[in-house]
């Protein structure tokens, strides 16, 4: 005797209810990894107002220290030392909507069991980090784009065109419209070298690339004189590699060549 399918069971499905999850249900989210969403969340600094964001920075000293001889007397020296840092603001949002009647229709009842006002809030909220996201990885469209955010790729210079010698070398900001500018933050790279910032070029993963690395990071680990109290902040001096998922995935291979301990 051969079975009945479940579909054939009529009154079985005229009387019962599917199986429904309560009030939980996936997304396929867009990124597997929302770094700028966790720094946004965890790691931001709140800034209370202004017309834009001004830091100040002091690039050199006057250069009033000297080695001396007894009674000899100082020629007073002051030089104008502070350079300023200017970015301007820029604004993200999102949005979502709904009828109060559809709100009611889905409220204290088992037919809502999924809540639709919370649908409709991760619908919103994805988008919003999607494009946190996106842009955070990015140098603005142009030189002119007062829209979008200036992203991590704004303040981390390339080298000149066709520069390949390792150092405080970089200079050039390269928007995404393929344009380049000397001035990262209303401060030129070439007036002020010290602006620059650490640059190198690799053509695979290799070790060749991590002597880079090494170099790197042995070459911006700055530390202030212990005669000096440190005006900046700690966390100013934190750092983190990014990078591809497939240069992490070479990375990782690089190092299973290496050793079985690491």
């Amino acid at each position: 005797m051969n079975g009945t399918k479940n579909a054939d069971l009529i009154d079985l499905i005229a009387t019962t209810l599917p199986n429904l999850p309560e009030q939980y249900f996936e997304v396929t989210w867009t990124n597997n990894d929302y770094e700028a969403c966790r720094i946004y969340q965890r790691e931001r600094m709140e800034i209370d107002g202004g017309t834009s964001i001004k830091r100040k920075v002091m690039f050199s000293p006057t250069g009033n220290a000297r080695y001396r001889r007894l009674f000899d007397t100082d020629d007073p020296a002051v030089s104008d030392v502070m350079v300023e840092i200017d970015v301007p603001w820029c604004q993200i949002g999102t949005h979502y909507s709904w009828d109060i009647l559809e709100i009611k229709r889905n409220a204290n009842s088992a037919r809502g069991f999924i809540r639709l006002l919370e649908t409709r809030r991760i619908d919103g909220l994805w988008s919003l980090a999607d494009l946190i996201e996106e842009r955070f990885w990015k140098t603005p469209d142009s030189s002119t784009d007062d829209l979008n955010p200036y992203g991590v790729p704004y303040y981390l210079n390339f080298l000149a065109g066709g520069a390949t010698t390792a150092g405080f070398n970089g200079l050039s900001v390269v928007f995404q419209d393929g344009t380049t500018s000397v001035t990262c933050a209303g401060i030129s790279t070439t007036t002020e070298p010290r602006w620059a910032n650490w640059a190198a070029v690799y053509t695979k993963v290799d070790n060749a690339l991590l002597k880079e690395f090494r170099t790197a990071f042995t070459r911006t680990k700055f530390k202030a004189p212990l005669i000096i109290n440190d005006p900046a902040q700690a966390r100013n001096a934190a750092k983190r590699v990014y990078c591809s998922s497939d240069t992490i995935v070479d990375l990782q291979v690089l190092a299973d060549a290496r050793d079985d301990f690491h």
